[in-house]
């Protein structure tokens, strides 16, 4: 699948509040007034909760989309079109969500994301929204999804590609990983990615 990032151009409402444009990451805890009455004390800056809703269009027309959060504080609701895909309560973990069965291909699409950080939740500053990186998946009825397995086999450079499949069909595998090359011992160069290809028949 293709892997877009779609940090850019988003709108960002709280309660009682006009939209504004923003680009992601995004922190709006740190924007809202401190109380000394807040639940969490001084044990997360004395930073009341709220609810914060983003909303992205989008132009969809692959067969099939996924969106990957790297990270939404917290009690996140996913929803497209309007419809509710998915909820995901914890805020430090990514998380994928399907939105092939909702997707209006072609014409615009209303992604809007809602997250609640909810007080007290830590024992430090939570922050809250979306507070990494947003991005697209997209493919065809033939595809590998994201997350698959990668694993080094032994210690003699073999990577083995594991993913599952649901249907049965003719086709090859091309994979490119980015090998770090180390710079020279003298040099202030950080490492240099450099790719390596190699396909194998679909089994």
């Amino acid at each position: 699948m293709k892997k877009t990032c779609i940090s850019k151009g988003w709108y960002f409402q709280q309660e009682g509040c006009q939209p504004q444009k923003i680009d992601l990451p995004h922190d709006y805890a740190i924007s809202r007034p401190r109380s000394k009455d807040a639940p969490g004390n001084g044990r997360n800056g004395y930073f009341v909760g709220g609810i914060g809703h983003y909303t992205k269009f989008l132009k969809i027309s692959a067969e099939h989309a996924i969106v990957d959060l790297d990270g939404a504080y917290m009690c996140a609701e996913i929803r497209l079109n309007e419809n509710l895909l998915a909820i995901h309560p914890h805020g430090y973990t990514p998380f994928l969500v399907d939105l092939t069965g909702g997707i209006f291909r072609g014409g615009h699409n209303k992604l809007h994301i809602t997250t609640n950080d909810h007080q007290p939740s830590t024992r430090w500053y939570s922050g809250a929204g979306l507070y990494r990186d947003v991005f697209l998946w997209t493919g065809g009825k033939m595809r590998i999804e994201p997350r698959a397995s990668l694993r080094p086999c032994g210690r003699s450079g073999a990577i083995a590609i594991r993913a599952s499949a649901n249907q049965t069909a003719d086709a090859r595998i091309l994979s490119i990983l980015l090998l770090p090359v180390p710079a020279a011992r003298d040099s202030k160069e950080s490492h240099t990615p450099c790719a390596a290809h190699f396909s194998a028949p679909a089994r």
